[in-house]
């Protein structure tokens, strides 16, 4: 089923790294986004860039489809 969508109809996929379980549970504890965190002085430094760089394997693999996300008209 996969090989047929990608091949015939011209399906996409992305794929999403995970994040690390302690950094989640210390999003979820805090309240804070990724986004947010990133910038927090409430996060280590090296915590804050493994964020920044986790955000930004997942910007890369949205923008690969965004033509198909967003159709241009």
């Amino acid at each position: 089923m996969r090989h047929r969508l990608k091949t015939e109809l011209g399906a996409m996929e992305i794929s999403m790294s995970r994040m690390q379980n302690w950094l989640v549970d210390a999003l979820n504890h805090s309240g804070l986004t990724p986004t947010t965190a990133r910038n927090s002085p409430e996060f280590y430094l090296l915590d804050r860039q493994r964020l920044i760089m986790w955000q930004r394997r997942l910007y890369e693999q949205i923008d690969s489809v965004v033509d198909l996300l967003l159709p241009r008209s």
